[in-house]
C-alpha cells in the first residue's frame, strides 16, 4: 500500500543509523585519533583473524620509525603539540601514500608504524625498507615548517601460527615501550 512506502523508507534510515553506530562502537579504541589509521590493537586483532584465515603462511611485518621518541617531545615542547599531531597525520600521509592502497598501515606507536606484507624473499624485503627509508630520508614539510625525519625500519618474518604471532605482539609491546 502507498502509506507502506514511506514507513518502509523510515525503518530503512533507522537501520543504517544503527549498523553505523554499531560500527562506530566497534571501531573505538581501535583507531588511532591523531592519524586516523588503524592502532595496535587493530593490528593484534588482524593478526589473530589471519591465523584463522591462512594457517601457517608466510608473513612479514615491516616496523617503521619515522623520528625517535626524544625528538618529537622536543618538538612538542618547543612548537606545541598540535604541530607535533600535525606532522604525524603528514608522515602518516607520506607512508600509506608509499605503500600503497592495498597495504594497510597501522599506528603502532608515537610515531611508529606497521603493515603486513606477504612474505617474500629477504633481500626484495629489505630493498623495500631501504626504499623507505630513502624516501622518508628526505625533509617533510608540515604545517608550513620543514622537518627532517630520523627514519628506521626493518622487517619481522613470521608464519601465520598462534605461537608465532603472540612473539610478533610481544615484539610489538617491546617497540612500544622503548
Amino acid at each position: 500500500s502507498p502509506a507502506a512506502v514511506p514507513a518502509m523508507a523510515a525503518m530503512a534510515a533507522m537501520a543504517a543509523i544503527v549498523q553505523a553506530q554499531i560500527q562506530y562502537h566497534h571501531s573505538i579504541g581501535k583507531v588511532d585519533e591523531v592519524t586516523g589509521l588503524h592502532n595496535r590493537s587493530q593490528l593484534q586483532s588482524d593478526l589473530n583473524s589471519l591465523c584463522i584465515v591462512a594457517p601457517q603462511e608466510a608473513r612479514s611485518l615491516v616496523l617503521m620509525e619515522a623520528i625517535n621518541h626524544c625528538s618529537l617531545l622536543e618538538m612538542s615542547n618547543a612548537l606545541g603539540l598540535n604541530y607535533v599531531e600535525q606532522l604525524l597525520r603528514d608522515i602518516a600521509k607520506a607512508v600509506t601514500d608509499m605503500t600503497g592502497p592495498h597495504a594497510t598501515v597501522y599506528h603502532v606507536g608515537l610515531a611508529r608504524f606497521a603493515w603486513i606484507i606477504s612474505a617474500g624473499r629477504q633481500e626484495d624485503e629489505e630493498a623495500l625498507v631501504r626504499q623507505l627509508l630513502k624516501h622518508l630520508q628526505k625533509p617533510i614539510t608540515s604545517a608550513d615548517l620543514r622537518f627532517e625525519l630520523q627514519p628506521r625500519a626493518g622487517v619481522v618474518r613470521f608464519r601465520l601460527a598462534q605461537a608465532e604471532v603472540d612473539d610478533v605482539q610481544i615484539e610489538l609491546g617491546v617497540l612500544h615501550l622503548a
